[in-house]
């Protein structure tokens, strides 16, 4: 009997699914070995601006973040080779575009660390960082900057004559939110200080680099005895308050051009005892008396609000150390 279309063998839909299943694999598998080719310009400006952030944060920052600067910021010679990278990289992308430099300068810049006491010894240390002078356009993308400086004269002098306008329009035109001021001991000249240790010559019953002496006390503090070294009423720390001072002012109010947090830090290791009245007390009760009794700890945190109500417009009195009052 001549076998008909009904004997024909019939392959069943589970068998002919599992065939094409095959069959598309190994064509997958075959188009995989091909060499990628690009096809055009990639529009990487139609991403979601979240995912571009991310992509740049990779391509810039690497494994490392390249944000500490002495003065701006490090140059490629001191850097290690995966700071240089990501040095190479950013500068790559900055003169790509104006829309890709404001996206990745966001990144790059996002906290900067000024060290202004790297060259205090040199003869340029008096000169402000050019950083802050200088770079108009990337200063204006910091969201986080850290100035780490010295209680000397020039240092404290820059901050209310040059360093606050800037940093207000930082905060005003700009993106910076918080500022972070670190105080790195260091005595600064007998002159600064005032008395007897201008002339070179020390007086026989107190040190004017260590020992507190009674000041004549602000409008804030009139009600109280103040002693604190004779350096608080000079004219540099004077201006340094000052600048906290009306900070803390814009800060309470509504006013855009105001940053969100300042905080003030002092090194723990080394620091006169006047300080210690305004950073918190040791968690054993023991006294800090101006070298913190924990190792571990290298900054504490300054209540910068009650030093500038207690010793702002501070003045030396006539009769200590034989010098006019400020």
């Amino acid at each position: 009997m001549p076998l008909g279309k009904e004997a024909l063998p019939i392959r069943s839909k589970q068998h002919a699914s599992h065939s094409n299943t095959a069959r598309h694999r190994a064509r997958l598998g075959k188009s995989q070995n091909k060499e990628f080719r690009r096809r055009g310009v990639f529009p990487f400006f139609d991403l979601p601006y979240e995912l571009r952030h991310e992509i740049l944060k990779l391509a810039i920052l690497q494994e490392t973040t390249p944000t500490a600067t002495t003065h701006s910021r490090p140059s490629p010679s001191s850097s290690s080779s995966t700071t240089k990278k990501s040095y190479q990289q950013a500068l790559v992308l900055f003169l790509t575009c104006r829309w890709l430099y404001e996206e990745a300068a966001a990144i790059f810049y996002q906290e900067v660390v000024l060290d202004t006491r790297a060259s205090s010894d040199s003869g340029s240390s008096s000169s402000p960082t050019p950083f802050l002078v200088r770079s108009l356009t990337p200063r204006l993308y910091v969201r986080t900057l850290r100035i780490r400086f010295y209680v000397k004269e020039y240092h404290l002098g820059l901050f209310h004559t040059v360093y606050a306008p800037i940093l207000r329009d930082m905060a005003q035109h700009g993106q910076l939110e918080h500022l972070v001021l670190e105080l790195g001991y260091q005595f600064p000249s007998p002159s600064f200080w005032g008395g007897g240790a201008r002339s070179g010559e020390e007086p026989d019953d107190a040190d004017p680099f260590h020992d507190d002496v009674p000041i004549v006390p602000g409008r804030h503090r009139k009600d109280r005895e103040l002693y604190a070294p004779l350096f608080v009423t000079q004219a540099p720390f004077q201006g340094f308050l000052k600048m906290l001072h009306g900070f803390s002012l814009s800060s309470s109010s509504s006013s855009p051009a105001t940053m969100k947090k300042m905080t003030l830090y002092l090194e723990a290791a080394d620091h006169p005892p006047f300080w210690c009245a305004f950073h918190r007390a040791h968690p054993s009760g023991e006294a800090c008396g101006g070298s913190w009794p924990d190792d571990n700890t290298q900054l504490l945190k300054l209540r910068w609000r009650d030093l500038v109500k207690t010793f702002a417009g501070a003045q030396a009195p006539t009769d200590s150390w034989g010098i006019d009052a400020i």
